[in-house]
C-alpha cells in the first residue's frame, strides 16, 4: 500500500511499534493481517511500558506493566534475575537487575498481567521475552514481583542452602568478598533484605562458609539495619581493607526458628541423625539419657506417627 511506501520502517510490525509520523492526535501502526495483506489501525503507544513503583528510589520498586489501558503487576512465582535484568534494561537503568521475591515495596491494585515472563536475559524489552504467559493461577497481594537495578548485586556462596553463605558483591566487573570487621546482624539484615529473603538474619565471621579466592572488595561495613541495599551502608573505599580471606563475612537468612528439628544421613526421610536448629545454626543432640520417649517427641514434631 501507499502508506508503507510513504512511511518506510515506521510502524510495520508488531502492535507495540505504533507511531504518529503524520503528527495526528491518535497514533497508528501498520500490521499484517492473517491473509498477508497490510492494514493499519489506531494503537496505544504505551502498550508494554514498564514502571517501578512503591520506592523512594527510581531504580528499584514493584514492577508494573501497561497492557490494554491498565497498569498491572507480574507474579513472583517464576520471577528470576534474567527477567529483572530485562526490566532494568528496558527502563535504561543498566544491564544488571536483581529479582526480589518478597517485595518491600507494598502491594498494588490487585491486578496481575503476567504469571511469568520467561526472559533469556539478553532482550531489550519484556515484549521480546517469548515465553511470557498471562496470569492463570492464584496471584494475590504480596505476590508482586519487584526489582533492584541499583547497587552492586550480591550473592551467597559456599553453602548447600540458598538462603545462607559467604557474602560476595559484584563491583567493577568482578565478584569479591566482604571483610568481617564490624560485621554484625544489622549488616546481615540488609543483605537478606536486598536478596529478597525473609526469616532470621544472622551475621557470620571468620569465613564460616569457606574462604573466597577473589578480591576482598568491602571492609568496615556499618549498616543501621534499615537500608535497602548494602552499598547504602557506610563502608570503606572499594578494595581498601586490612584483611585476608580468613575474615570473609557470611550471612544466614534462615526461615527456621529455634527448636526446629530435622533428620539427616538416613536412607529414608523418616529416619536419621537428629539435628536441632538454635541460634542460627544446626547442631546434634547428645545421646546421654536418649530414650524411646524422646524419639516419639521428635517423630511427632516432624509429623510422623
Amino acid at each position: 500500500p501507499d502508506y508503507v511506501m510513504q512511511y518506510p520502517g515506521r510502524g510495520l510490525g508488531d502492535h507495540s511499534y505504533c507511531r504518529n509520523p503524520d503528527r495526528e492526535s491518535n497514533p497508528w501502526c501498520f500490521f499484517r493481517q492473517n491473509s498477508g495483506a497490510i492494514g493499519w489501525a489506531y494503537c496505544d503507544c504505551h502498550q508494554g511500558a514498564v514502571r517501578l513503583v512503591g520506592s523512594a528510589s527510581s531504580d528499584s520498586g514493584r514492577v508494573e506493566v501497561y497492557l490494554n489501558g491498565q497498569w498491572g503487576a507480574v507474579c513472583n512465582s517464576h520471577w528470576t534475575d534474567r527477567d529483572a535484568t530485562v526490566i532494568c534494561r528496558q527502563l535504561g537503568l543498566g544491564d544488571i537487575g536483581t529479582a526480589l521475591q518478597l517485595s518491600q515495596f507494598g502491594s498494588g491494585s490487585g491486578l496481575f498481567h503476567y504469571e511469568r515472563l520467561g526472559c533469556r536475559g539478553d532482550e531489550d524489552a519484556l515484549s521480546k521475552c517469548r515465553s511470557r504467559t498471562f496470569v492463570t493461577g492464584d496471584c494475590g497481594h504480596g505476590n508482586e514481583a519487584a526489582v533492584v537495578c541499583s547497587g552492586p548485586p550480591l550473592r551467597l556462596v559456599g553453602s548447600e542452602e540458598d538462603f545462607e553463605g559467604r557474602v560476595e558483591v559484584f563491583h567493577a566487573g568482578r565478584w569479591g568478598s566482604v571483610c568481617d570487621d564490624q560485621w554484625d546482624d544489622r549488616d546481615a539484615e540488609v543483605v537478606c533484605r536486598q536478596l529478597g529473603y525473609g526469616g532470621v538474619a544472622k551475621a557470620w565471621s571468620w569465613a564460616h562458609f569457606g574462604q573466597g579466592s577473589g578480591p576482598i572488595l568491602l571492609d568496615a561495613v556499618k549498616c543501621t539495619g534499615n537500608e535497602l541495599f548494602l552499598d547504602q551502608c557506610p563502608h570503606s573505599d572499594w578494595e581498601q581493607h586490612n584483611c585476608d580471606h580468613m575474615e570473609d563475612a557470611g550471612v544466614s537468612c534462615s526461615p527456621y526458628t529455634d527448636g526446629v528439628v530435622r533428620l539427616v544421613g538416613g536412607d529414608t526421610p523418616w529416619e536419621g541423625r537428629v539435628e536441632v536448629f538454635h541460634n542460627g545454626d544446626w547442631g546434634t543432640a547428645c545421646d546421654d539419657h536418649w530414650s524411646q520417649q524422646h524419639a516419639e517427641v521428635v517423630c511427632r514434631q516432624l509429623g510422623y506417627r
